[in-house]
């Protein structure tokens, strides 16, 4: 899937630094283009993934996202940490550290 996500958001104009995956969600770090809204990003990239999981991977419907979505935005400075973390995701959750780091990234303490 993350290559099936890569692709959309080069369709998208959105430049992917990192994507981290889960069982139940996903982290994206990219940079979207100011003429695209945010909601129409995440719309896009929710459907365009349960459309190939459903119908490429599944071949069922019984794949859906929840509604809503969480969004941060990062300065260039601290861009690094933003893609650590997205690509950890199963060492953040196997130690139990998701709040401390998740904190961390937008801190001047590095």
């Amino acid at each position: 899937m993350l290559g099936y996500l890569r692709k959309k958001c080069v369709t998208l104009g959105v430049h992917v630094h990192a994507i981290g995956c889960m069982p139940d969600h996903i982290h994206v770090v990219c940079s979207i283009p100011p003429s695209l809204a945010l909601s129409t990003c995440i719309a896009e990239l929710k459907g365009a993934s349960s459309h190939f999981i459903n119908d490429d991977v599944l071949n069922a419907k019984v794949f859906y996202w929840q509604s809503g979505f969480g969004a941060l935005t990062v300065s260039a400075g601290h861009l690094t940490n933003a893609v650590a973390y997205a690509n950890n995701q199963k060492e953040h959750h196997a130690a139990g550290r998701l709040r401390a780091v998740l904190e961390d990234i937008g801190t001047d303490d590095e």
